[in-house]
């Protein structure tokens, strides 16, 4: 579980966002509590204030400071207005059930123009639910102002001054995640062989650390950002280099001194001290093992030290490029929506939301009807299993303020930390909080927290009917689109590695971008390869091995091509044109395919022995691909991107 939670969060952004979340929220109950007091008003007709400051700590994540401002100013007026709003159509259940639905249409829609319409969506539709829901009167509002205005004083405080984003130091925290990383992947190594799952395991952690500290030097100014990216590639380089060095048998003889230095070299990576070590190691020996552990030395020494040097400064702002419009996701959305509003309205007239909010939610950023089937999923088991849970707590700390208190605190932290880790954790965490605020207004919250499971149940069905049969978007397709996309970028790179003059960032950032696509491509596989609780959908994850062999390979090619001298590059790029051809293949264009793979031969350059294992791998993708399927899904990718 360590593991799963330091890999899910490299950069303690979770941590972070997790205590300014908890934070936020227990400072902004408490000043509700003092205001309810002082004015003798319910504290319902404060509750914006808390829900506010709960849902806007998760939307405030732009990248640099200026964004996150624009991003809290536009959420207050967008949770007034609602607020306002929902006070006086709440007699009116028609209307307020047209503008319910209404809004999760147009937030769907919105959702994927820009990121901040997606924060300003869930701002709009939760705070529509809790004002429809507690039908406030019209001579509340300047008490639910004051809630409001209280709970984004205190945001503001906690997220801008308190416990802020600071970009140099979470790039620090990333790569030291990236050294610990390095140092599993050592370990892994020396104890198993060179493809063993768990060295394979490692190795894509490292990668995704990686993409966690290169996910900060946007922020930095251009000598800044290129200095690190370099030596975070070396670095990832020179361990691969060293790991290839080991014997591929787990078997083997054990080389006592060889193994001991490996366990120093690995300890050292994991409490960042490589700097030292590096230099008791010459830089020249005999021994290429030697040599290979003197360069992994270097590589993390200067890493650290290009990190250190890293100014911290407020860039210049960037703008967010803006995408298409959801129509198919909004259409499914609405219409889910009004089947669980019939459902959840048959099943409670007053909480038929909870149906109508597991809808939304579940389509949030859901692309295939596999996500929306693995989202629902997901909620579903969180919310039985924090059923049980928050019934037990209740039970247990009744009367205990206190430790109520303390319990909702840790929940609400749960909830932001563990939502990169799972879904269904964190509505395990949701619903044992609400429980315990049931609890605590007096009610009995076995009743409320069945009729939630219901209405949860019944908004899933709904979103996963829908799906299937309304505009539905197969898991298959996507999971083409993304591997056609994988299959681009490892042309780029196979493009930048070969080309003369090797311009060295160019290669980097190919390997980057193609970094970037295979956890696309993860992602979209994500509902065919979690949890086993549908069938096995071999067509589609047939070709994961290779996929990724190949992105394997092409690492290996980044890293030695770097090396190359003028007679070996031309040997280079002749067989980097027949991977070329074989890519194109692959793709769908029309392409001259090499009848046979690359010939390997003991001593060639590692450049061209790269090469010659993407040319395998490629090869043993096309073997596992339904070739008309792929090229069908390669004009649908073609098509789609002109729209």
């Amino acid at each position: 579980m360590r593991d799963i939670l330091v890999d899910s969060d490299p950069g303690l952004l979770n941590l972070a966002l997790a205590c300014r979340g908890a934070l936020a929220v227990g400072l902004t109950v408490t000043l509700l509590v003092f205001l309810t007091r002082l004015t003798g008003h319910p504290i319902t007709e404060f509750a914006f204030g808390s829900v506010f400051s709960m849902v806007s700590v998760f939307v405030i994540r732009d990248l640099t400071r200026r964004a996150r401002l624009i991003t809290f100013t536009v959420l207050v007026p967008t949770g007034a207005v609602a607020m306002v709003i929902t006070s006086f159509i709440h007699a009116e259940p028609l209307v307020g059930e047209t503008l319910f639905l209404a809004l999760v249409f147009v937030t769907t829609l919105v959702g994927t123009w820009h990121p901040r319409a997606v924060g300003m969506g869930l701002i709009a539709v939760v705070l529509t639910y809790v004002g429809l829901y507690l039908q406030l009167p019209p001579a509340s509002i300047p008490y639910q102002l004051g809630g409001l205005a209280t709970g984004a004083a205190v945001v503001f405080v906690v997220c801008f001054f308190f416990l802020p984003l600071r970009p140099a130091v979470i790039l620090r925290r990333a790569t030291r995640s990236v050294m610990r990383r390095a140092a599993a992947v050592l370990r892994a190594a020396d104890r198993r062989a060179a493809g063993s799952a768990t060295l394979k395991r490692e190795m894509d952690r490292l990668k995704r650390a990686a993409l966690a500290a290169e996910d900060q030097l946007v922020l930095l100014d251009d000598t800044s950002r290129i200095d690190v990216q370099m030596h975070l590639f070396d670095l990832e380089q020179a361990l691969r280099r060293l790991v290839e060095r080991m014997p591929a048998d787990p078997h083997a003889p054990a080389d006592a001194r060889r193994r001991n230095r490996i366990a120093l070299a690995a300890t050292r990576l994991h409490v960042g001290r490589l700097r030292r070590a590096s230099a008791r190691i010459p830089k020249a020996s005999a021994d290429p093992f030697t040599e290979d552990l003197a360069a992994l030395s270097r590589a993390a020494a200067k890493l650290r030290a290009a990190v250190a040097r890293v100014v911290p400064r407020e860039p210049v702002a960037i703008s967010t490029p803006t995408g298409v419009l959801a129509w198919r996701a909004a259409a499914q959305a609405a219409l889910a929506s009004l089947i669980a509003m019939a459902g959840g309205t048959a099943l409670s007239p007053q909480r038929w939301f909870w149906a109508v909010i597991a809808v939304y939610v579940v389509f949030i950023n859901a692309r295939t009807r596999g996500d929306i089937i693995h989202k629902g999923a997901h909620r579903v088991v969180g919310t039985i299993a924090g059923l049980f849970a928050g019934m037990g707590i209740a039970a247990l700390t009744k009367g205990d303020v206190a430790v109520e208190c303390a319990v909702m605190l840790i929940a609400v932290f749960g909830m932001y930390y563990l939502v990169a880790v799972s879904y269904g954790v964190a509505i395990f965490c949701v619903t044992v909080l609400l429980g315990l605020i049931y609890g605590s207004f007096g009610d009995a919250p076995e009743p409320l927290l069945m009729l939630r499971l219901g209405e949860t149940v019944l908004g899933v069905a709904a979103a996963m009917l829908t799906a299937f049969f309304f505009l539905p978007v197969p898991t298959t397709r996507q999971v083409r689109v993304s591997r056609l996309a994988v299959l681009r970028v490892l042309r780029e790179v196979v493009a930048a590695s070969v080309a003369e003059p090797r311009d060295g960032q160019a290669v980097v950032a190919a390997v980057r971008r193609l970094d970037r696509q295979i956890v696309d491509y993860r992602k979209a596989l994500l509902p065919l390869t979690t949890g086993r609780m549908f069938p096995r959908r071999a067509k589609a994850e047939r070709p994961m091995t290779a996929m990724f062999a190949c992105v394997d390979a092409a690492h290996a090619l980044a890293g030695a091509s770097a090396s190359v001298d003028k007679a070996a590059h031309d040997e280079l790029v002749r067989d980097a044109a027949l991977v070329d051809q074989r890519i194109a293949a692959l793709i769908g264009e029309p392409a001259d395919v090499p009848a046979g793979l690359l010939a390997e031969a003991e001593g060639r350059h590692p450049a061209r022995a790269a090469l010659t294992r993407l040319d395998g791998a490629l090869a043993m993708l096309a073997e596992r691909l339904d070739a008309n399927a792929l090229r069908g899904g390669a004009f649908a990718f073609a098509r789609g991107g002109t729209r």
